[in-house]
């Protein structure tokens, strides 16, 4: 792969994360919560690009945008899922998990003293999390949605987009250490993220496309 069709990749993959934000704006109302969070996560995503991308062109460090992004979409995607579960999941259980989740994220990340390097752990805690949750409620919708209908159900496109995007993720940052003295093969699994964050980004549009204006 030459770095002009990686460039241009990445580029595709970052014009992508405006696709939520325009599906938000043409579909129209957000006064309903649960679009309001994903209002929330579809902004977090196109900001930490951005910054990224500005961060990357200057030749600056882009870990610490990095993991502010872990946190903040994570702990959207627990407030998400809380009003998309059953009542019987309560605030207390997602809450906990939120917490436990911030205190183990960044007492390994100041204990590593990592906040401007890579850290594979708190990756892999950061995909895992939405990628169990994304499961759950896939399981739910199964169970409540007859199969004809499934693809008219915002959530099993939004599901899709996680588990396609953080599955591929969570593969990527377990590989990542294996494959460090091979630069062309990292450039590879880099790219193949940047495509499943561009097929997340569409699946996601998707499924705030099927939303009803409330």
């Amino acid at each position: 792969m030459t770095k002009e069709l990686f460039s241009v990749i990445t580029d595709i993959g970052i014009i992508s994360s405006f696709l939520p934000v325009i599906a938000f704006v043409l579909k129209g109302k957000t006064r309903h919560s649960l679009r309001r969070v994903l209002l929330l996560l579809a902004l977090t995503w196109l900001v930490a690009e951005c910054l990224n991308w500005f961060l990357a062109e200057n030749r600056l460090n882009t870990f610490i945008v990095y993991h502010f992004y872990d946190s903040i979409s994570t702990i959207l995607y627990l407030v998400l899922f809380h009003q998309v579960f059953p009542r019987k999941y309560k605030r207390s259980l997602m809450l906990s998990i939120g917490s436990f989740y911030l205190v183990l994220l960044w007492g390994y990340i100041i204990y590593n003293n990592g906040l401007f390097m890579p850290i594979t752990f708190t990756s892999v805690l950061s995909a895992l999390i939405p990628l169990l949750l994304a499961l759950v409620n896939f399981y739910f919708i199964a169970t409540e949605t007859r199969f004809e209908k499934l693809t008219s159900e915002p959530f099993f496109w939004i599901n899709s987009a996680i588990l396609i995007h953080f599955g591929v993720s969570l593969v990527s940052f377990i590989s990542v250490e294996a494959i460090l003295g091979y630069p062309m093969v990292q450039m590879y699994l880099w790219t193949i993220l940047i495509v499943s964050n561009i097929i997340h980004n569409i699946l996601f549009s998707i499924g705030v496309w099927q939303m009803r204006r409330t």
